[in-house]
């Protein structure tokens, strides 16, 4: 029933998220229906990070981006797996999913100084898991 219940929300949530057109946050990268795209001319886009991305961010040039995720299917797990997530978009590189200590460690090498905004998108069910994420994050 927990799944059930679960599995609805998400599609819920979802579901209204895709009356949006996308959201481009930087160079080819978009938000979309909460995850992260990489958009071509060709409509041959490809998904970066996939199901549910809860928050992110980007500098002010569009350099880089950071998102959280927890995974759609790690949803009815006691303690749910989440992913960090930076992309260099000037050069096209992907990190993640990582860790939280990879992330501030990556952050830290790429002279990436940013921190998560509010969350977006599915909020409704996250748990306590992603409230504690925009504090972590502020530690440089």
């Amino acid at each position: 029933m927990k799944k059930i219940i679960s599995f609805l929300i998400g599609v819920l949530c979802v579901g209204c998220t895709s009356l949006f057109r996308p959201y481009y946050i930087g160079g080819k990268y978009a938000f979309s229906d909460n995850r992260i795209e990489k958009r071509t001319l060709h409509n041959d886009d490809s998904t970066v990070i996939d199901l549910v991305v809860h928050s992110y961010n980007t500098t002010d040039d569009d350099k880089f981006i950071i998102a959280y995720q927890i995974p759609l299917d790690s949803i009815d797990r006691p303690l749910p797996t989440e992913y960090y997530w930076l992309i260099d978009v000037e050069n096209d590189s992907i990190y993640g999913p990582l860790t939280l200590k990879a992330f501030m460690d990556t952050k830290r090498r790429l002279g990436v100084h940013l921190t998560f905004k509010k969350y977006i998108g599915s909020t409704s069910w996250c748990n306590e898991l992603c409230h504690r994420v925009i504090e972590q994050d502020t530690c440089k």
